[in-house]
């Protein structure tokens, strides 16, 4: 997990990483390689010290402010950020990946390993079960108005 300390992973650093396996997805930092049930993608970089540093800390938000520091050593505008995201989403969807790489509004971003049994829906990333839970009985409705 990133705390305050967590230090810039510079991109010649991605060589000497050992790969990362979460749920159905392999990622290798060396080749900056995703690989997932329907092939495999080359991201550029700062697209794989994206994916690093959320996959360290899976089903754990990584502040902006985190992001900055981890992959771009520093400041940087908004709209970097955004669009690593972007690329690396859809990196995750041209694989077949069931990680979900979720927005947490004006905090940051968390990497998800869906439980078995949960599907994606490809239109926002989120998760979601196969089966709805429905209760076995619905109570009787108040009567309105009654005197």
């Amino acid at each position: 997990m990133h705390g305050p300390g967590a230090t810039y992973l510079h991109p010649d650093a991605l060589a000497a990483r050992a790969d990362l396996t979460l749920g159905d997805t392999l990622i290798r930092p060396p080749s900056r390689e995703i690989a997932g049930p329907l092939g495999s993608v080359v991201v550029e970089p700062r697209v794989m010290q994206l994916l690093l540093a959320l996959g360290d800390s899976a089903e754990t938000v990584v502040t902006r402010r985190q992001i900055e520091l981890l992959c771009w050593g520093g400041f940087v505008s908004d709209d970097s950020i955004n669009g690593a995201v972007a690329v690396a989403r859809k990196a995750l969807r041209a694989v077949g990946s069931g990680l979900v790489l979720e927005t947490i509004p004006r905090t940051g971003y968390r990497l998800r390993v869906p439980a078995a049994g949960a599907q994606v829906d490809s239109a926002d990333g989120a998760a979601g079960p196969l089966l709805a839970a429905v209760p076995a009985a619905l109570p009787a409705p108040a009567s309105a108005g009654r005197a």
